[in-house]
């Protein structure tokens, strides 16, 4: 897992491996007050590259040799079985400054994706053949290195009981389709982290 490339909003175990500590260290100073971070949807912690610089220099810790440049852009792995929508949303995102998208269209190749490519973001639609998005956002849930990617739920299943089963699933918000384009990006700049669309180009 690439947990000291230069990225604009990191995870608590991303976190915690560049300030050279245990997850269980690292929280211990997270309940101190000792290092700034906020909450996306889901009730996931991030943390931004600046505030941990900063850290990292109270540390004494020397910042990664990878910290230069530019970081690398956000990745969203998109998983939807209908070929109209998914070339839709694909689009939608790939027209979003320093987003990387790849699409997928069954659960099954969608893991291989999340095995290889470590996404910043996933957008899962629930009902697919073969694998279903309840039954990947479990596996998701189930594994630690998997455990913290914010799902986003993209479904024609909106009531009141499907979306309490979704979120039992571990999902982090939810979209209802149809939608809204705007609806959609805004939700995905929450999940990343992303303050607003003025942020990404700066």
């Amino acid at each position: 897992m690439d947990q000291v490339a230069y990225k604009a909003v990191y995870t608590p175990a991303e976190a915690a491996a560049l300030c050279r500590m245990s997850g269980e260290d690292f929280q211990s100073k997270l309940r101190a007050g000792d290092v700034g971070f906020f909450g996306i949807p889901g009730g996931h912690l991030r943390f931004r590259q600046p505030v941990l610089a900063s850290y990292l220099e109270r540390l004494r810790i020397p910042l990664p040799g990878t910290w230069t440049g530019a970081p690398r852009n956000f990745r969203v792995l998109l998983v939807e079985d209908d070929p109209d929508l998914l070339e839709i949303i694909s689009e939608l995102l790939r027209d979003e400054p320093r987003i990387d998208v790849r699409a997928e269209d069954s659960g099954f190749t969608a893991g291989l994706q999340i095995a290889g490519w470590h996404p910043d973001l996933i957008l899962l639609d629930f009902l697919m053949p073969g694998m279903s998005g309840f039954d990947l956002c479990r596996r998701l849930r189930s594994r630690p290195d998997t455990a913290d990617i914010p799902v986003l739920a993209v479904t024609s299943l909106t009531s009141v009981e499907d979306r309490k089963v979704i979120s039992e699933c571990g999902a982090s918000d939810f979209l209802g389709k149809p939608f809204h384009s705007e609806t959609l990006l805004l939700k995905v700049r929450q999940l990343l982290g992303i303050e607003d669309s003025a942020s990404l180009s700066a």
